[in-house]
């Protein structure tokens, strides 16, 4: 028996002494708790990955107008085109937009908001509500969804009244803008 636990006791010391140390430490174990840290450092630097959506969008716009007139409902539809130039610091957004529509061209206000992993857009600028489409004194309440996508832009907005009339009507648009 004492053979055997001397045969594994220099066998061990065999081993140990072809382990390269440092300071007297024996490298495998300090190797070891580097590779972990690096490992996770990496993690925490990279932190989170925003789409980089910089850049001027362009495309098609679709307003559609909701009236009551003499107690009828009607919509009425109008086509157009929109640009929006969108700078970008991380996920800070800024969007400066104008839009054409039957020959008139109307300008945003410029809006500020931050971005998500996903590419969802959120206003949390001093300009909140710039995507209302319609007057003032109507009291609106606005709903946007803005999400980037690729190189693609996608808007759908709402303005309602509670009780949409000829000069108050409720108002809904959409646009599918491409990264020119």
């Amino acid at each position: 028996m004492a053979l055997l636990t001397d045969t594994l006791r220099n066998k061990n010391e065999a081993n140990e002494m072809r382990r390269p140390r440092i300071g007297g430490i024996r490298t495998y174990g300090l190797l070891s708790a580097f590779a972990l840290a690096a490992v996770g450092a990496c993690d925490s630097l990279t932190g989170p990955s925003f789409p980089e959506v910089a850049g001027t969008y362009t495309g098609p716009l679709t307003v559609e107008v909701a009236v009551v007139s003499q107690g009828v409902p009607n919509t009425i539809t109008a086509n157009g085109t929109m640009r929006v130039v969108v700078e970008q610091d991380t996920d800070q957004v800024t969007l400066s937009a104008s839009m054409t529509i039957l020959g008139d061209t109307e300008t945003l206000d410029t809006l500020t908001g931050t971005i998500d992993e996903g590419g969802v857009w959120t206003e949390t600028g001093a300009n909140a509500g710039a995507f209302v489409l319609g007057d003032d004194e109507c009291g609106y309440t606005a709903n946007a969804a803005v999400r980037f996508s690729g190189g693609s832009l996608t808007i759908e907005a709402t303005s309602t009244v509670s009780q949409p009339t000829i000069d108050c009507p409720n108002v809904t648009w959409s646009a599918e803008l491409a990264r020119t």
